[in-house]
């Protein structure tokens, strides 16, 4: 980017460029001293980065991973990504659901080495043996729309008024259960037999509709849907306090917990 398009687009942070020219640059010995200053100074790599991809911090007390979709996000050492091949027919927001569920915590908690405080390192060499288990073309479709909901919610800013923010945060927690619930079931399928439990079966019949066929206004869609599946009495939300009868996923949610 030119010096002029960041003063135009960003004058603070041309503002804030310009006051650490120095330090920017002595990097490399002096090397980037001159009017490109402020660059990336291994241009090189840059390619590898216009692309779809998922991106992790190194070091997490959770999985904290987030999506770049228009393949314009670059980053250095302490995040990592990963891009996905030409053959990798699924979609990627399915993946995240996956790499940010309670299933890869747990696997990465028992193989990995933990860290002061109960963090964890994320780094590609110990995701690399996670397996990615078999799933039905209704399994993904139904994390993807749940992750769309998550980062829909995630992306609307913080509310105002304190209540709205205790909504918006118990809205995207329900939701991130449920795409839990939906990975239990295709690394545990045999815990789900009874297709009264079964969480696809089960949010299936509760038609969830795809956020970008949404007409109005997206949040209070999404507060409605909320309100249906939390209600005491549907089916879904008995269906998540089955899970705690199964002493699978309540070994991984009490190895959750403890971080």
């Amino acid at each position: 980017m030119s010096q002029g398009y960041i003063r135009d687009a960003f004058p603070m942070g041309w503002d804030y460029l310009k006051q650490n020219r120095q330090p920017l640059g002595d990097r490399e010995n002096g090397k980037m001293r001159g009017d490109e200053f402020y660059a990336y100074i291994y241009p090189k790599n840059l390619a590898e980065f216009e692309t779809v991809k998922i991106m992790t911090p190194d070091i997490c007390g959770k999985p904290e991973m987030s999506i770049d979709l228009s393949g314009e996000l670059y980053h250095t050492t302490t995040l990592y990504s990963f891009a996905f091949k030409p053959d990798v027919q699924k979609n990627p927001k399915f993946f995240l659901g996956l790499l940010n569920s309670k299933v890869i915590w747990y696997f990465l908690s028992v193989t990995g080495t933990p860290l002061r405080g109960g963090y964890l390192r994320f780094k590609t060499e110990y995701l690399k043996p996670f397996p990615i288990a078999e799933s039905k073309p209704e399994q993904e479709r139904a994390i993807e729309t749940l992750v769309d909901y998550v980062l829909y919610l995630k992306s609307s800013g913080e509310p105002n008024k304190m209540d709205q923010a205790s909504s918006l945060r118990v809205m995207t927690a329900y939701f991130e259960q449920l795409i839990d619930a939906l990975v239990y079931e295709i690394y545990f399928p045999e815990e789900f037999s009874d297709s009264g439990k079964s969480p696809i079966h089960l949010l299936t019949q509760a038609q969830l509709p795809v956020l970008k066929e949404l007409k109005g206004d997206k949040a209070s869609i999404l507060r409605d849907i909320f309100q249906r599946l939390y209600a005491t009495d549907h089916p879904v939300r008995s269906m998540l306090f089955f899970l705690d009868s199964l002493e699978t996923v309540r070994v991984i949610e009490a190895k959750s917990k403890m971080q």
